[in-house]
C-alpha cells in the first residue's frame, strides 16, 4: 500500500516542517494526509478483498466505488453490528471472534475523517502542532491495528473490509 504510506510520511514531514511557528495550511493539510493515509489502506485491503486484479485495473475500478460517508457510517455501526445477539447479518457472519483491532481502526478512521473536515471547513479554529500530531498518531495506530488484525483477526478484518463498501445494503430484504 505504497499511497497510504505515502500519505503517512507527508503528514509527519507537514507537521514537522515548522518547528517554531508551523503554518495552519501545513498542520491542516497534514491532518488531512493523515486521513487519507488510513482511507487509501483501508480501500486497498478492502479492494483487493473484494476484486482480482485481473483485468488489469478491475481492482482499482472497485476501489473508486468507495464512499468516504458510507466508509464512516460503517465504521460507526461495525462493533454494535457483530456484538449483537440478534439476527442481524454481521453478527451471524462474525461468531463471535475478538475485533478489538478493528475496533481501533473503526474508531481512528471516524475520528480522522471528523477532523479532516475541520481542517477543511474550520477556518475559524486553528490546529495546533500537538493536535496535529495526536491525529497523525491515531492514523500510525489505524496502520499498526490493521496490521494485527491481520494476524490475529483476520476473519473479523475480512468482513469489516467488505462492510466498508457494503454495509448500506447489507440488510435489505430480498
Amino acid at each position: 500500500m505504497p499511497l497510504a504510506n505515502d500519505l503517512l510520511e507527508q503528514a509527519r514531514h507537514l507537521a514537522a516542517r515548522s518547528p517554531r511557528k508551523p503554518k495552519q495550511a501545513d498542520l491542516r493539510r497534514g491532518v488531512s494526509a493523515a486521513y487519507y493515509a488510513l482511507f487509501h489502506l483501508l480501500v486497498a485491503a478492502a479492494s483487493a478483498a473484494a476484486a482480482p486484479n485481473a483485468p488489469t485495473g478491475l481492482r482499482l475500478r472497485v476501489g473508486r466505488a468507495a464512499n468516504h460517508g458510507d466508509m464512516k457510517n460503517a465504521c460507526k455501526a461495525f462493533p454494535a453490528a457483530i456484538s449483537r445477539q440478534d439476527h442481524g447479518s454481521l453478527a451471524a457472519l462474525h461468531g463471535g471472534q475478538p475485533f478489538l483491532n478493528v475496533q481501533t481502526i473503526a474508531s481512528n478512521f471516524v475520528e480522522l475523517q471528523e477532523q479532516r473536515h475541520r481542517a477543511d471547513n474550520d477556518l475559524e479554529r486553528p490546529f495546533s502542532k500537538l493536535e496535529t500530531l495526536e491525529l497523525i498518531r491515531l492514523a500510525e495506530e489505524g496502520f499498526v491495528a490493521f496490521q494485527q488484525a491481520e494476524i490475529v483477526e483476520r476473519e473479523t478484518l475480512n468482513i469489516f473490509l467488505a462492510a466498508l463498501f457494503f454495509y448500506k445494503t447489507w440488510n435489505r430484504s430480498s
